[in-house]
C-alpha cells in the first residue's frame, strides 16, 4: 500500500507532540462522568416497569464520535470532509424470563448517518445533515432445550464471521474496515440451536441455522442452512473458527447462495491474533442490461489487540476484499485494501474510549475509480 509508512511515521510524529498532561486530565475526567453515568444505570436496571411487567431486565450500548476526519485523494483528486462529532448509534435491550427455560430477547436499533465513510464511486464528503433511523437490531424467543441446547427463534445475529456475529469489534474500532462489513455481515429471521460439546482437553461449540435469507421477510420457499463450528484447545488457548452455508436466494428458488468461512482465534498472554477467510457467492445476479453473472464477495482479515496495561490497548488491523459491482455487459470487482492503526482506552470494562487512523486503498476492476483516503476517528462506546 503506496505511502503507507510515510503516513504512520506522521501520525505518530504528531501524537508525540500532544500535552500528556492536558490528556490525562480529560481522561480523569471522563472517568468520573462514566461512574456518575454507571450509577444512575445501575438504578435504572434495577427499577420494575410497571407496563412490561416485573424482572425485565434492560440494558443497552451507546455510540457516538468526538472527532472524526477523512482526506485523501478519488480517481487523483484531492477531497476532503470536515471535521464532525455526534452521535452514531443506540441500542436498547430488554430480557425477560418467563420461565425457567423460556425468555424473551428485543432489541430496538436507533442509528444515525450523514454519509462520512469514504467508498468507491463517491466524493469523499458528508451530509449537511444527518439522517435517523430505527430498526430491530435483534428480537426473538430462547428456549432452554434437553441435553443442554439452546434454541433461538426469531430475528438474530447468525456466526457466519464470529468476528461479526459475536461483535466482538465493537470495543476495538469505531467503524469497520471498509469492504470487510459487505463481507462479514449477515443478520436474519429463523432459527439457530446451539450446544457446546466439552472434552478433556478441548470443546467443541456448534451452531446450526435455518434463515430466511433476507431478514424480516422471505421471497422464496427455501431456507438457508449454516452451520458455525469453533473447536477450542484449551491449552493452547487456540479456537480455530468455520462456516458453511447454502440456500437459495431468488423468487423462483433456482439460483444458489453460498457461504464459507475459515480461521482461528489465539490468545498468548497479553497478545490476541484473530483472522477469517470470507467467502459468499449468488449465482446469476441481474446486470443492468439483461444478463446475469455470478456475484463473488470474498476477502480476509488479520487483527492483532495487544494489552498494554489494563486500561490501554494498542491494535492493528488489516483486511483485504473484492466486492461483485453490478455493470451494465459485465460485472466488475470493487477491491478494498485497509489497514488500521488505533489505540483505546478502557475507562471501566464497557466503557471505551477507541482512536485509529484507517488507511485506504481501493480501486475498481474497469479502472474507472480508484480512492485513497485516511480516516481518523476519535470514539466512545459504551456497553450498560
Amino acid at each position: 500500500m503506496k505511502n503507507i509508512t510515510v503516513t504512520i511515521f506522521v501520525v505518530l510524529i504528531s501524537i508525540a507532540f500532544l500535552k500528556p498532561n492536558a490528556f490525562a486530565d480529560k481522561i480523569t475526567e471522563l472517568e468520573k462522568k462514566v461512574e456518575s453515568l454507571e450509577t444512575s444505570v445501575g438504578q435504572l436496571k434495577a427499577k420494575s416497569y410497571e407496563g412490561l411487567g416485573t424482572g425485565v431486565e434492560v440494558g443497552g450500548h451507546f455510540r457516538m464520535y468526538m472527532f472524526d476526519k477523512s482526506d485523501g485523494k478519488r480517481n487523483g483528486i484531492k477531497q476532503h470532509n470536515n471535521v464532525s462529532a455526534g452521535i452514531n448509534s443506540f441500542y436498547l435491550s430488554f430480557k425477560k424470563e418467563l420461565s425457567d427455560y423460556l425468555s424473551m430477547y428485543v432489541e430496538p436499533e436507533i442509528s444515525v448517518s450523514a454519509s462520512a465513510t469514504p467508498s468507491l464511486g463517491s466524493d469523499i464528503t458528508r451530509a449537511t445533515s444527518a439522517t435517523t433511523s430505527t430498526s430491530f437490531h435483534r428480537a426473538y424467543m430462547l428456549v432452554s432445550l434437553p441435553n443442554d441446547m439452546v434454541l433461538k427463534a426469531g430475528l438474530i445475529s447468525p456466526l457466519f464471521s464470529e468476528e461479526y456475529g459475536t461483535e466482538i469489534w465493537w470495543h476495538e474500532l469505531n467503524h469497520q474496515n471498509k469492504g470487510l462489513d459487505m463481507v462479514e455481515t449477515m443478520s436474519d429471521q429463523g432459527l439457530e440451536l446451539y450446544k457446546n460439546f466439552d472434552f478433556e482437553e478441548w470443546s467443541l461449540p456448534l451452531y446450526l441455522y435455518l434463515l430466511n435469507g433476507k431478514s424480516l421477510v422471505d421471497d422464496n420457499h427455501s431456507k438457508i442452512v449454516l452451520l458455525h463450528f469453533a473447536p477450542e484447545l484449551l491449552q493452547a488457548k487456540l479456537r480455530l473458527l468455520g462456516s458453511i452455508g447454502y440456500g437459495k436466494w431468488d423468487t423462483n428458488d433456482d439460483y444458489a447462495q453460498r457461504r464459507y468461512a475459515l480461521g482461528f482465534d489465539w490468545k498468548y498472554n497479553a497478545l490476541n491474533i484473530m483472522s477469517e477467510y470470507l467467502y459468499r457467492s449468488d449465482d446469476n445476479v441481474s446486470l443492468s442490461g439483461g444478463n446475469k453473472e455470478d456475484g463473488k464477495r470474498t476477502g480476509y482479515y488479520i487483527r492483532a489487540l495487544y494489552n498494554i496495561t489494563p486500561k490501554w490497548k494498542g491494535l492493528v488491523k488489516y483486511s483485504n476484499v473484492d466486492l461483485y459491482k453490478t455493470g451494465t455487459t459485465f460485472m466488475r470487482t470493487d477491491n478494498y485494501e485497509v489497514l488500521t492503526v488505533g489505540i483505546n482506552y478502557l475507562i471501566t470494562e464497557t466503557s471505551t474510549i477507541i482512536s485509529h487512523v484507517s488507511f485506504c486503498d481501493a480501486e475498481r476492476s474497469d479502472n474507472s475509480e480508484t480512492l485513497k483516503n485516511a480516516r481518523t476517528t476519535i470514539g466512545w462506546r459504551t456497553t450498560f
